[in-house]
């Protein structure tokens, strides 16, 4: 029951800007702080125990991380740059580790391990039980993106030993996940802040020049799709509509991107 209540939340979280419980009965309302955005995000992850606000976490930043649950604990990142962990069921916080930048990308957990990457280009390795880094790995220079959207970073992807993640500078990554030693690096040639999505045999992924890219498992291109943001001009149209930052959903032999068909497998 409690694992349906946390997706629950989940879902609702991404839409509103930050990870709140509804209805929330109990506590006050955080501040919200507005952004670059012109957008209010809150700095606050609760968990809704279906009579409403359980507990709550208040961070020294927005929240746009979203939470992973790792058995007892709850993780999530905030904007002011440090890692969060909590007890599930009393929300008290077991650890927080401060980070290199704002922690935008969301905690991948695999058995003892936390994977995050941040706002600046960092892929980072943290020991689940207290936090502790065991290794980072640098993105690149970070490559500030036109508009007012450069909010969330690549939330890394896990496929065996391997972690795969782009970053602002053009690259797609993979690493591996005992050491953070560089398995491959692709060059897309323009910014990547979407995750990518796996499948046998590769990975698909889109980029902040509206291509989506499809590699094989060892970071090799298989090929390189327009989308139709391609088209569109950012000084005429006075706002980002080339992006892509969305993650591919791939079912059925179909990559699909938001409501376009990139192609057919």
């Amino acid at each position: 029951m409690m694992n349906s209540v946390v997706r629950m939340i989940l879902v609702v979280g991404a839409v509103v800007g930050a990870v709140v419980a509804l209805p929330a009965r109990s506590a006050a309302s955080a501040p919200a702080q507005p952004d670059r955005s012109g957008l209010a995000w809150t700095g606050r992850c609760a968990l809704d125990g279906v009579r409403g606000e359980r507990w709550a976490l208040q961070t020294e930043g927005p929240i746009r991380s979203s939470p992973a649950v790792a058995g007892e604990q709850v993780l999530v990142g905030s904007d002011d740059g440090a890692l969060y962990a909590v007890d599930r069921r009393s929300g008290a916080l077991r650890w927080r580790t401060p980070l290199d930048s704002p922690v935008t990308g969301s905690p991948v957990v695999d058995g003892d391990r936390v994977f995050v990457t941040t706002a600046g280009n960092r892929l980072w390795a943290l020991a689940a039980a207290d936090g502790a880094p065991l290794w980072s790995v640098d993105g690149g220079t970070h490559v500030r993106l036109r508009g007012a959207w450069d909010l969330f970073a690549s939330t890394p992807l896990l496929v065996g030993h391997t972690v795969v993640f782009g970053s602002s500078d053009g690259r797609i990554r993979a690493v591996d996940r005992d050491s953070g030693g560089e398995a491959w690096t692709f060059e897309a040639g323009e910014p990547i802040r979407a995750s990518p999505s796996a499948y046998r045999g590769g990975f698909v992924v889109g980029g902040m020049g509206g291509h989506v890219f499809n590699l094989d498992d060892e970071g090799r291109l298989k090929w390189k799709a327009a989308t139709d943001g391609v088209r569109h001009d950012f000084a005429r149209d006075g706002y980002d509509r080339t992006a892509v930052q969305a993650s591919a959903a791939i079912a059925h032999g179909l990559r699909l991107l938001g409501i376009e068909v990139v192609e057919r497998m």
